[in-house]
């Protein structure tokens, strides 16, 4: 790895983006093949964050509540 993908992995952690530090590089390879400039690349990387705390959010409260099963 290089010394700005570790300064760039550094500052994910601090900004807490750990779904975008997780996933960097699929996500970069991602922008790359849909020829993303670089607002629409961070708008990508924005949404995937979100998308995935929401996730993570609703994980977390089905567990919390305790439901006795799941319903579809």
């Amino acid at each position: 790895m290089t010394v700005d993908h570790d300064r760039l992995i550094n500052l994910l952690n601090r900004l807490k983006l750990t779904n975008i530090r997780n996933k960097l590089d699929n996500l970069l390879d991602e922008a790359a093949r849909k020829q993303l400039n670089l607002r629409e690349a961070f708008l990508f990387l924005c949404e995937q964050e979100v998308s995935d705390k929401n996730q993570s959010r609703l994980r977390t409260g089905v567990v919390r509540a305790k439901f006795p099963y799941i319903r579809t």
